[in-house]
């Protein structure tokens, strides 16, 4: 084994409900990463919004160190937050299911490198991003204001599944060229085709020279499946979706930050 590549998720999994990481978490990622092995935050937020995170568990501005963001379409090296590799829609993709899903009741989330743009932003959504990430709304028809800005991903927010899934019924037309996955019980997620989480372990496994089998994935939700399906060692908090289960290799016995900690202690730390 050269090196250990352990992809772990953010909400919901790193980050509990009280957003605060415990310190059973925090020992155990930064006595990993002492030891060599690499702690690689894999989020569908965007790497500037996850500098606090860094922090807390000794990793900001590290070099050598990486953040797979927006379901894998960004991968950045910590030092100097630089962009190894950049996946996002075409503003045409971006642009036909923002203008879609003007029809349906939800919060929309568009992604650029730098910036969450947020229309028809409700309450409870808004209590749900405070601390989180920063936002900035808007109230236009169509996306011609970011023209000549990359798009990393657009999302829909609703929290009811079954709206949910029929959305992605109904976007089946144009979501033939993108990536589509759900996140916090509470989102349907575009990204371009190919693109996910997994993909961006692959891709960092391939650059690093490790081996898949030296891989591990921790997550909760469908939009960590991917990674989950492609590490050598896929993990689910306790707190997993059930759909998540049958493709995980195993499942902890604790929930959020402290299943993390589980993960770490059972299979590097030990």
């Amino acid at each position: 084994m050269t090196a250990k590549i352990i992809a772990c998720d953010l909400d919901e999994t790193l980050i509990p409900p009280s957003l605060e990481i415990g310190g059973r978490a925090i020992e155990a990622i930064r006595a990993a990463t002492a030891a060599g092995h690499k702690f690689v935050l894999a989020t569908g937020r965007g790497y500037v919004t996850v500098q606090g995170t860094l922090a807390d568990v000794g990793l900001l501005q590290r070099p050598g160190e990486f953040v797979i963001s927006y379901n894998g379409a960004i991968l950045s090296e910590n030092d100097g937050n630089r962009v190894r590799f950049f996946k996002g829609l075409e503003h045409e993709q971006a642009e036909a299911l923002f203008h879609r899903a003007l029809g349906y009741d939800v919060c929309t989330h568009v992604y650029t490198e730098d910036t969450v743009w947020v229309r028809n932003l409700n309450e409870r959504e808004a209590a749900y991003m405070r601390g989180r990430q920063d936002w900035e709304e808007f109230d236009d028809t169509s996306l011609d204001f970011l023209k000549g800005q990359r798009i990393a991903k657009i999302l829909f927010e609703n929290e009811d599944e079954a709206y949910r899934l029929r959305m992605e019924r109904d976007f089946a037309d144009l979501s033939g060229g993108c990536s589509v996955s759900y996140s916090s019980e509470r989102y349907i997620e575009f990204n371009r085709k190919g693109i996910d989480k997994g993909f961006g372990l692959v891709e960092l496994a391939r650059e690093l020279g490790v081996d898949r089998a030296d891989t591990i994935a921790i997550g909760d939700n469908f939009n960590d499946l991917s990674m989950i399906e492609a590490a050598g060692t896929g993990c689910g908090v306790a707190n997993v979706n059930p759909g998540v289960v049958p493709s995980c290799d195993y499942v902890c016995q604790d929930k959020w930050d402290e299943g993390v900690a589980e993960v770490l202690e059972r299979f590097v730390l030990a």
